[in-house]
């Protein structure tokens, strides 16, 4: 398991029961939208459930980069210290 997925996973959980905590006791989106209010409630799930993964696949992203520019450095400094021995 990657860093990314496991922030994703905790977030996802959090925004998920936030969204669960607003529609029980703030949102009244039935009295509102009638019928479609809970369309809209899924589609806002399915888009904040979206932005969290993304975040999630960001992170691994960075982490990767950073990994991949450190190795390159480490090869770097190989090479410099081969040709100033030499």
């Amino acid at each position: 398991m990657t860093p990314g997925s496991a922030v994703a996973l905790v977030a996802w959980l959090l925004v998920s029961g936030g969204l669960r905590l607003y529609v029980q006791y703030v949102g009244n989106y039935n009295a509102t939208y009638g019928s479609i209010g809970g369309v809209i409630l899924l589609l806002l799930w399915l888009y904040v459930s979206g932005v969290v993964l993304l975040v999630g696949a960001e992170i691994d992203s960075e982490i990767e980069a950073a990994a991949r520019e450190a190795r390159a450095r480490r090869a770097r400094g190989r090479v410099d210290d081969a040709s100033q021995a030499a």
